[in-house]
């Protein structure tokens, strides 16, 4: 019959980067801003969204601002989601579990906001070298105003990394 679980696996590949959708924001801001991802085992030749554990892995987002932000200081910050598990990325570029940062908000840059910002997730990363064989992550991206910083503007789609070895 057809009784019982079911998991269903969506994966991305394509030759460009996947839209991550508009800005939302924790309190109800608007911003046009729209949010792109990117995972690449080819030196941007190709993206994908599925990978083994010996890929070595570039993942990045853009963001294009909206205009109205443009040239003003804010800060950008990463999560990622591991199950029911937080990060969030650090100054130093490591990610640390959210109950590890004392500040719930944590911006790993602070800068001029550009028209455009790509921020570097991780590059070179060899899942098998820190012991990963299977694991899916959730990647966020946002960006908020010095002027206002409870605001963060972020995207609803996530960039989903799925590392899998290849018995599964």
């Amino acid at each position: 019959g057809t009784d019982g679980d079911y998991k269903l696996i969506v994966n991305y590949k394509g030759q460009s980067a996947q839209s991550l959708g508009p800005a939302v924001s924790l309190h109800g801001g608007k911003s046009e801003a729209q949010f792109e991802g990117q995972i690449s085992a080819d030196n941007g030749k190709s993206f994908a969204s599925r990978f083994e554990p010996d890929d070595s892995l570039e993942i990045s987002a853009t963001i294009t601002m909206d205009p109205d932000h443009v040239g003003k200081t804010g800060f950008l910050m990463v999560v990622a989601q591991v199950g029911e598990e937080i990060l969030v990325l650090n100054k130093e570029k490591i990610f640390l579990k959210l109950t590890q940062v004392k500040d719930k908000i944590s911006p790993f840059l602070y800068k001029t906001l550009e028209q455009s910002e790509i921020i570097k997730i991780a590059s070179g990363l060899i899942p098998k070298n820190v012991m990963v064989k299977n694991i899916d992550v959730e990647f966020f991206v946002g960006y908020g105003l010095v002027e206002d910083p409870i605001e963060i503007y972020y995207h609803q789609i996530p960039l989903v990394l799925s590392v899998s070895d290849k018995q599964n």
